[in-house]
């Protein structure tokens, strides 16, 4: 049940972003990183700090994925509320993937998280 719950909210949250996607082309983007760029560099760090197996290291790229757009959001609507709660519920998310050894080393390794 809580990984259909997990994963019905991946979906929703990426049918969000698809549907209010950015339809600029100007050279904006140049200037920022992409949610999935962004969502792989946190993923590979993650990979070597916390020793993620394979299984571990695809659900963790998907929960930081979704994260990441759902925080480009929060900047692109200036709605501080919901990087709040995305972060809460981002941990949460991890937390279920993390042994709990691997989530306090998170916890001290990526603070900025």
């Amino acid at each position: 049940m809580k990984r259909w719950l997990s994963i019905l909210f991946i979906a929703f949250t990426l049918g969000a972003c698809a549907t209010g996607g950015s339809m600029s082309s100007s050279g904006s983007s140049s200037t920022s990183v992409s949610p999935e760029s962004k969502a792989r560099e946190i993923t590979n760090r993650m990979r070597s700090v916390l020793e993620l197996n394979k299984t571990q290291e695809e659900k963790v790229l998907s929960i930081n994925l979704v994260h990441q757009k759902l925080l480009q959001r929060s900047r692109e609507n200036n709605d501080q509320s919901l990087a709040t709660s995305t972060r809460e519920n981002y941990h949460k998310e991890l937390k279920a993937v993390f042994t709990e050894a691997q989530f306090a080393k998170f916890r001290q390794s990526f603070p900025e998280l």
